[in-house]
């Protein structure tokens, strides 16, 4: 059903507010001046208090022949993947695929996806970044090409009548016992991570009875502790679809980002075939190592959250316009670049956790046609977040089995 606050009672409406906000489940309400509740966490999205309504609706759905075209064939630990998400949907319970960074979590999802389409399902692909929901959408229109499929993300209007959604967490809040199959992207990193709001919207949007799959190349304590009290299915996939290793980081010391070895490292990189990203902790000192770049004659283009043309930028390195990309975390999951080399900048910064540079790990070796790259930390000191990455991913290496 699709939910909406209206200020007038009808025969498909309740009241917003009762002892809980029943937009967003929250029971953390407040007072105003004028005596009346209202609900703190979700009034961002639109005024709400105790005098107005949920209006639920049914939304418009059109019965279609789906067509699912896959112009690649999926390894043997896609296809267990593919069976793990596949039985999660029949049984319809919850499930965690637990796969390494560039396994092809999404091409394990997409035969699932197709039955339920056929069962006339209701969809919904979670996921967190936009710039990521970008690059799926554009990837799913081919997958899907009889489908109509909507990237649902902050003011980007509308379509009740989609057959899939691929949606941020936070547009949950327009659905109420909607989705029959909830597929949810990294749910143990930002913003899921200890966010019980976007929690509940999930528990919300999607029916009683529906499958839940969690898909991520890290898992958290949280759900550590669902799997080993089976509470939820589980499956690692600890190889990538190409079978190749994942690279490990080396750890290079330097006095800061103007040492001139940093500069070397660098020229040494882009003299190769190979692009490189390098990420920084900050847009300010993102930008500001740009300038020292400048005074290098080393030509780059930078992105970050305020960037104002992502899409422009990101399809220019895509297409090798520039071979030296500079980039905060936005760039740090879900986004797929051929044949790149990374380094990591001040990885001895706070916001450089092991799920972050695990995550920034995965973006080298992903292209079949280039498994392999250089992976460099530079730092002034060795974190333990560093040395815990590194770990993980040498035992992530050396697993054979669904071993946590």
């Amino acid at each position: 059903m699709i939910e909406k606050i209206i200020n007038e009672k009808n025969k498909n409406t309740i009241k917003a507010i009762t002892n809980i906000c029943n937009r967003c489940l929250s029971k953390n309400l407040k007072v105003n001046f004028n005596n009346i509740l209202y609900c703190e966490e979700c009034y961002n999205y639109k005024r709400i208090n105790e005098t107005m309504y949920l209006e639920r609706k049914p939304r418009k759905r059109q019965i279609k022949n789906h067509k699912l075209v896959l112009p690649f064939e999926l390894s043997q630990t896609q296809l267990n993947g593919e069976k793990f998400i596949n039985s999660c949907y029949i049984s319809k319970t919850k499930g965690f695929l637990h796969a390494v960074c560039g396994a092809g979590k999404t091409e394990m999802c997409l035969k699932t996806i197709f039955q339920a389409l056929q069962n006339y399902d209701s969809i919904c692909f979670v996921i967190p970044r936009v710039e990521i929901i970008k690059q799926v959408y554009l990837r799913f229109i081919e997958y899907f090409p009889k489908t109509k499929i909507f990237a649902l993300y902050k003011n980007q209007g509308f379509n009740e009548t989609a057959d899939i959604y691929l949606s941020t967490p936070q547009q949950l809040i327009r659905f109420y016992n909607e989705f029959d199959l909830v597929i949810v992207d990294e749910i143990d990193a930002y913003p899921f991570a200890n966010n019980a709001f976007l929690q509940r919207l999930i528990k919300k949007a999607k029916k009683p009875t529906s499958a839940l799959i969690y898909i991520s190349a890290t898992i958290n304590k949280q759900y550590k502790k669902l799997i080993k009290n089976k509470k939820i299915k589980y499956l690692l996939i600890p190889k990538r679809y190409h079978n190749y290793d994942l690279v490990i980081p080396e750890f290079k010391k330097y006095k800061s980002l103007y040492d001139l070895k940093v500069i070397d490292f660098l020229k040494i990189s882009l003299l190769r075939k190979q692009r490189l990203m390098i990420f920084f902790p900050s847009i300010y000192l993102m930008k500001k190592f740009s300038y020292h770049l400048d005074n290098h004659k080393i030509k780059s283009v930078y992105i970050s959250s305020k960037s104002e043309y992502k899409k422009r930028i990101i399809k220019q390195y895509t297409n090798s316009e520039y071979k030296l990309l500079l980039t905060t975390t936005l760039l740090e999951r879900g986004i797929t670049f051929s044949n790149i080399n990374v380094f990591v900048f001040e990885a001895d910064h706070k916001i450089f956790t092991k799920v972050v540079l695990i995550q920034i790990a995965g973006r080298v070796g992903r292209d079949k046609l280039y498994p392999k790259g250089k992976l460099l930390f530079f730092s002034k000191f060795k974190t333990q977040a560093m040395v815990d990455c590194k770990q993980e991913l040498r035992r992530l290496n050396k697993v054979k089995n669904n071993a946590m």
